[in-house]
């Protein structure tokens, strides 16, 4: 996977789980106390506010992405490529209403994301 990565030119990895609904959330964006970001905090703040208009939002709570062997902390270490775990309720996944709400969601916020902080990031590069 970070081979393809790589090669392709990846800016930003989402690596998506589902959890179950007894949680205090809908969804929990893992970041590993924010390490996995790469210093790309406005990423975080522009997926967060997107998903917080449909569900609430946690971030660190109990999916951290801290583990050896989790995906989003394996790239982080590995490349200088921003990741996020999600974790999505049952409810977002299981309901055909909720889940075309997420998926629409999603849509928009990683447009988002692409305009406002992957090019800045970009820009800043150059």
């Amino acid at each position: 996977m970070l081979n393809f990565i790589k090669e392709n030119n990846i800016k930003l990895v989402l690596d998506i789980h589902g959890c179950n609904n007894f949680h205090n959330f809908d969804f929990c964006l893992g970041t590993n106390n924010r390490k996995n970001l790469k210093g790309q905090y406005n990423i975080l703040e522009v997926l967060s506010n997107g998903l917080n208009l449909i569900g609430k939002v946690a971030i660190d709570e109990y999916f951290k992405a801290s583990l050896d062997g989790n995906v989003s902390k394996f790239i982080s270490d590995n490349s200088n490529i921003p990741s996020i775990q999600i974790e999505i309720s049952s409810r977002f996944r299981k309901d055909e209403k909720y889940l075309e709400q997420l998926v629409s969601c999603l849509e928009i916020t990683i447009e988002n994301i692409n305009k406002r902080c992957l090019t800045i990031k970009e820009q800043l590069e150059r």
